[in-house]
């Protein structure tokens, strides 16, 4: 009596099969999750049909796991640092998780869908990098791409309170960085054309700027594997593991120094930091808290923004930025506010479309002198930018420290603040 087949033999079957098509002179490759043919050496009968539909999941994997990567082990770039990672288990803090929450109304092929993930996965490596510690030093790898699979639910019919809370639970699940799995998605049916779809990433592997170019990605190759078409090719592009070798060397260039001591005669040394008001005692060893404000603009508001953006020729972002250096100056009884500017960091061409966590933070140090208008803030604000994005590449805290600013107590030298502007006009769609 023949015992049941096991894993181990199918795929072992599967990969006997590859051996023999190739022998053969017949060429086997996939797009996404499908699998194609070409025979201009050979011929591909019936029977090699029926043999490749038997085994479509091992052969995938198998070329899945072929797709060897040449890239040796490398450290973190500073942004990377950043995060806890590689300690303990190896799992993620959720505070440092990348959600992308989109209502898909309309009739969605889902086998499409999960193609585009896979392909994704295939043309943007660092998707699927793993980290791994010594204990003392962690570095990141880039692994072959794995079988994705979103997790398909059904929630026709149940209060919204119960969607939120399945959606919640989704993007708090932590990643296990060791494996190099670092983006999953899922799909949430709640009529018959209308579903919620959630990827979860993590920022060690996104930035903003990325997480736009992910939707645009799946948005076309979900077009592509719908229509039957196969994947176009794309112009070649970068990798983040030569962005981040770069980016280490220009930290010891004599360029890097350069660029630090422009900002010490720009700021001058021994600042001591902004005392904001305060219910603790300044001098408690406590930890960080973080709290969030969400806030809805009224749409007069919005529009009355754009119409002084026009004026007054100068983007939303430096108004924002010139409002938030008053009211930081302000509150601290000062004439100047130094704080930072998370900027992504891509001007090379070939960074343009990577996806990968490219952010850096810009110094933004502005005077704020009593009685001047708005106006003049504004001016000082659009020379600062442009002073912190010719400097870029030159890290914040590397410019901190050496200006040697005098901590107040035990406290963070900065306070961090983040806003998330979203377009509640526009509904999610892909």
């Amino acid at each position: 009596m023949s015992r049941p087949e096991t894993v181990e033999d199918a795929m072992d079957r599967a990969g006997d099969l590859l051996l023999e098509l190739r022998r053969r002179g017949i060429r086997i490759w996939n797009e996404g999750t499908r699998i194609h043919h070409a025979a201009p050496e050979g011929y591909v009968d019936e029977e090699i049909l029926h043999q490749l539909k038997e085994s479509r999941e091992e052969i995938l994997l198998h070329l899945l796991q072929g797709n060897q990567c040449k890239d040796a082990p490398h450290s973190l770039s500073r942004t990377q640092k950043r995060f806890q990672v590689g300690t303990g288990d190896g799992q993620t803090n959720p505070g440092d998780h990348v959600r992308l929450i989109h209502r898909l109304r309309g009739p969605v092929d889902l086998e499409a869908l999960e193609s585009a993930f896979q392909e994704l996965l295939a043309q943007h490596p660092c998707l699927r990098t793993r980290f791994d510690s010594d204990g003392t030093t962690v570095l990141q790898q880039t692994n072959p791409p794995y079988r994705f699979k979103f997790d398909h639910q059904s929630m026709a019919g149940e209060p919204g309170e119960e969607i939120d809370a399945r959606i919640k639970g989704f993007i708090e699940k932590p990643f296990d960085v060791k494996t190099g799995q670092m983006i999953r998605a899922m799909l949430i049916d709640v009529d018959t054309n209308d579903r919620f779809l959630v990827v979860v990433s993590h920022h060690l592997v996104i930035d903003g700027w990325s997480s736009a170019l992910l939707l645009e990605e799946i948005t076309k190759l979900h077009a592509l594997f719908s229509s039957g078409r196969g994947t176009e090719s794309s112009a070649k592009i970068g990798r983040f593991t030569d962005y981040a070798q770069s980016m280490e060397e220009w930290e010891r260039s004599d360029g890097c120094r350069e660029h630090i001591e422009e900002w010490r005669k720009d700021i001058g040394t021994g600042l001591v930091a902004t005392v904001l008001p305060s219910d603790h005692s300044r001098h408690e060893s406590r930890l960080a808290s973080f709290g969030e404000v969400s806030s809805t603009v009224k749409g007069g508001l919005a529009a009355d923004l754009a119409d002084r953006a026009r004026e007054w020729r100068i983007g939303h972002l430096e108004i924002v930025n010139a409002t938030i250096s008053c009211l930081l100056a302000r509150a601290a009884g000062a004439d100047r506010a130094t704080t930072g500017l998370a900027s992504t960091n891509r001007s090379q061409a070939e960074y343009e479309r990577v996806i990968g966590n490219f952010a850096n933070e810009s110094i933004i140090h502005v005077d704020v002198e009593p009685g001047h208008a708005f106006s003049d803030v504004l001016e000082n604000m659009k020379s600062s930018i442009r002073r912190a994005n010719h400097r870029l590449n030159t890290p914040f805290d590397m410019v901190i420290e050496s200006l040697d600013m005098k901590r107040v107590g035990k406290r963070r030298l900065a306070m961090p603040v983040f806003f998330s502007l979203y377009d509640l006009t526009r509904s999610g769609t892909l």
